[in-house]
């Protein structure tokens, strides 16, 4: 009960700051061999359950089991966002793009 109330809590408030149109986002997809990116195709970070990783305009988290929950918060302050794997397996892409024409 408690990890369905954390999912539809994180849930929430990544809806809430996607309303609020910072600009930016960081999409989680498949792993897929067909992006294009502007880095080392190795430059992957697996993520830990429970750390703390700094998002970076461009940075993409990859699912890497069936249904990772990971919480992303964004300082309104500041405008710097983390993200925190809470449950499952993901990994960040750091500064992968998908380039816009």
């Amino acid at each position: 009960m408690k990890k369905n109330l954390l999912y539809i809590a994180s849930l929430s408030v990544t809806l809430l700051f996607t309303a609020c149109g910072g600009g930016g986002s960081t999409p989680v997809e498949e792993n897929s061999d067909d992006l294009m990116t502007t880095t080392n195709m190795n430059n992957d970070i697996s993520m830990k359950i429970d750390e703390l990783y700094t998002m970076n305009k461009g940075d993409r988290i990859i699912k890497v089991s069936t249904a990772p929950i990971v919480k992303l918060d964004t300082n309104i302050t500041t405008g710097k966002t983390t993200a925190t794997l809470l449950e499952g397996k993901a990994k960040i892409k750091k500064g992968s793009r998908i380039p816009s024409f």
